[in-house]
Order: structure tokens, then sequence, then C-alpha cells
């Protein structure tokens, strides 16, 4: 497995998500030495963890790995939940079975941070508006109204500076982070609300016999965006780190995706019940939110049945292989992970596959019953 080593300026310590430290990377059996900046990344992980995540920039564009050449990348460390290194890498394996638009490249190494070893990561590609990664029209660089380029936003609770707020008619907010473009100006922002707004005013619509949502909504998109993270029991995939854009042009769609967040994957394994749909028995932290409104629309429940039938009929959702292929090329490493994090998830990846891998087949004989 790659170790990834780097060295910041001076040794300093990554201690902050705003500044940027310089340093320099090298890749062992590689002939890459690039110079790089790093700072940390994440929420959750971030605050409660020691094994921190980063996000890292390249000096030059690079592909690393089967990556989309780009200077911009992350390194998760997948430390606080249980089970998550695995359901980040199947989650990741559906979307790119289920043909989303868009899934980043993931690829596990080891990291050592100034001489200390950092233990097993996930290298993957941060999520942002670049070719080969989300693909949307480029704003013009002056602010035109008659101009405009495309939206990547993300759904999530969590207190930032950029952030846009719906009143929905469902009766809760719904906070969204604005990634693309990251300043808005007031004309930018009236209208990016005003788009939102309407797509809450068709969905939350007492007719659900009605399709004026999908002429704001790609319907395939969100159809594919479902059944991953229902495959994967992620009870927070409409509330939190749910990820959407859209392209320029009045008759442009959201989209939602990429996939990102499987840190609430298997949800319900609390009450070891897989056999419930992802908004049933939710935990407290999590919400529906549109997915609550979603799922009475008849033509939404038709498609997500269609692309289920798709992915059955090419045996897309056995990951058996995968998995076994995986925890294959990491299980090396985890012994090493064990000495640094003795309480690591990752110490225990074998274990967890197999308990994953049950838990999974429970889920999809569920989700066989209701769609098939």
């Amino acid at each position: 497995m790659p170790v990834f080593r780097i060295d910041t300026r001076k040794s300093m310590s990554v201690e902050s998500k705003d500044r940027w430290i310089s340093g320099k990377l090298t890749i062992d059996s590689t002939d890459l030495v690039q110079k790089l900046y790093i700072k940390g990344r994440g929420n959750t992980t971030w605050r409660r963890s020691e094994k921190r995540p980063y996000r890292i920039k390249l000096d030059e564009a690079t592909s690393l790995f089967e990556a989309k050449q780009s200077k911009h990348y992350v390194l998760l460390s997948e430390a606080t939940s249980p089970y998550v290194m695995i359901a980040t890498v199947m989650g990741f394996e559906l979307s790119r079975r289920l043909g989303m638009d868009y899934t980043p490249q993931v690829s596990p190494i080891e990291l050592v941070l100034n001489g200390d070893y950092r233990g097993v990561y996930l290298l993957t590609e941060q999520l942002r508006v670049e070719p080969g990664r989300v693909e949307v029209k480029p704003w013009p660089k002056r602010d035109s109204w008659t101009d405009r380029g495309g939206w990547l936003l993300e759904i999530d609770g969590w207190p930032t500076f950029q952030r846009l707020t719906i009143n929905s008619r469902m009766g809760v907010n719904i906070t969204l982070e604005y990634h693309y473009p990251s300043d808005l100006s007031l004309w930018q922002r009236k209208y990016i609300n005003q788009l939102l707004d309407c797509v809450d005013s068709a969905i939350c619509v007492a007719d659900k016999s009605s399709t004026e949502w999908e002429q704001l909504v790609d319907i395939d998109a969100l159809a594919r965006f479902y059944i991953v993270n229902e495959l994967m029991d992620n009870c927070e995939a409409f509330s939190g780190s749910c990820w959407l854009s859209r392209d320029a042009g009045d008759a442009a769609k959201f989209k939602f995706g990429p996939v990102w967040d499987f840190g609430s994957a298997f949800s319900h394994r609390y009450i070891d019940k897989p056999e419930c749909f992802v908004y049933e028995e939710m935990p407290s932290y999590c919400s529906p939110l549109w997915l609550k409104e979603l799922i009475r629309f008849p033509r939404f429940q038709q498609k997500v049945r269609e692309h289920y039938r798709r992915l059955k009929a090419k045996d897309g959702d056995n990951l058996d292989g995968f998995i076994d292929e995986f925890v294959q090329r990491v299980a090396p490493a985890c012994s090493c992970e064990a000495s640094r994090w003795p309480q690591s998830p990752v110490a225990n990846l074998k274990e967890q596959a197999e308990w994953a891998k049950q838990y999974y087949k429970r889920k999809i004989a569920f989700l066989d019953s209701k769609w098939l």
C-alpha cells in the first residue's frame, strides 16, 4: 500500500482547518516529490479524534493513482464511526455501479506526517467544480446577471459563513453551504434562494401526482443517489453532507450527488434492524427533510425501482468480491494502525468487513421484497 510522507515547513503541526501550511509530499515506491499545502478538514472527526483528517493542495496538478489530474485531494482518517472505512468504499463503489455522473476515486494509503506514523487513510478527491469532477459552467469573473454559471451546494447543519437557509413548507429550516461559487453577490444569493424555494414548493405540494418538481430536480440522479444511501442504510444522507449541483441555464435541473459521507451508514445497527427504510425509525441526529415528501411521489418510487432492477440485473449489488479485495489490500497495514491507535475502527477491518457484508445482505433482502 502506498506510503505518503508529508513534511511541513519547520515541522509545523497541523492544528487549523483555515490555515494552509506549506510542505513537501513524497510517495514511497514512486518518483513523486512535490511541494504541497495542508490543513485540517471535517467536523466531528476533526473535533473528536486524535487521528485527524486533512485537505492537501499540490503545487502542480497531478493524477494520484486513478484520480483525475488535480491539485486538490482529501485524506480521510475514518476514525470516529465503526465500520466507516468499509462503508465509504462500499458506498462509492455502489455509486459507480449505478452510473452516477461523478464518483470520487478513493485509494487506501498510509500516512507519515513529520516523521510520525498516522495510520491508514483513504485518499480521495476533494469535491469541487473542475473538469473530471463536478462539471458545471464557470461563473464569469465579472458580476453579470445575464451570464450565469453553475452551482455546487451541500445540505448540512454545521455553522458556516457560506450559508443559505430555506424556510421549508415542511415546517423546518433547510441549511445549505454554497461551495461554488464561494462568494455570492446580493443578486446571486437572491437568485439561488428563489430557485431553492421553487424546489421546496414543488416537492411539498399536496398533490403527489404532480410532475412540476421533475422540471427542477433530475429524477434519475435523485433515484440513484437515494438507492446508494438506502443500500448503505445511511439515515443522514439527506440532512448532512448531502451534495447537489445545478448547471447554468433556465432549463437546468438540480442534481443530487456526488455521494460523500458514510459516517452514519448502517444507521439501524443499534436496533439491529436493516429491514426498514432510512426514513423510518431514524436516529435523533438525522432528519429526512425533502426525502419525507419525495417518497410520496409515485413517479419517484417508480424510478427507484427501475434503477434498482437494473443494478440487480447486472449483479451490481453483490459486493462480496469487492470487499474481500479491499480488505486483502489494507490488511497488512492494520497491525500498524492498531499499534498507533489501539481504539481505531480500522484496526479490526477484517471483522468489520464480515459484519458489514451480513448486514448489507439483510438490507438487500428487505429491498428486494419491496422493489422487485
